[in-house]
């Protein structure tokens, strides 16, 4: 259950990140900066809530999981709507 709410949370993540810089198109040095905050607020936001065990052998599980879900809805939307991925 608490891997479903990281891929969830990672997917929220994209979604709000790629969808501010559809309404903020930011300079590029400030949009590594943005990205960053707004991937990972939602990660240590779910880790401050959810006990998940530090500096654990499984540690790197709840970060890839929500790392999967939040890339490919991100660059869809930088594809799709932005439009600034890809040629098109």
């Amino acid at each position: 259950m608490k891997l479903i709410l990281f891929l969830l949370a990672g997917i929220a993540s994209g979604f709000a990140s790629a969808i501010y810089l559809y309404f903020n198109y930011e300079p590029v040095l400030l949009q590594l900066p943005i990205h960053v905050a707004i991937f990972m607020t939602g990660y240590f936001l779910l880790r401050r809530f959810l006990p998940v065990p530090k500096f654990n052998i499984k540690d790197w599980k709840p970060l890839s999981i929500y790392l999967i879900g939040a890339l490919p809805i991100h660059l869809t939307i930088h594809a799709t709507v932005i439009k600034d991925v890809c040629c098109s």
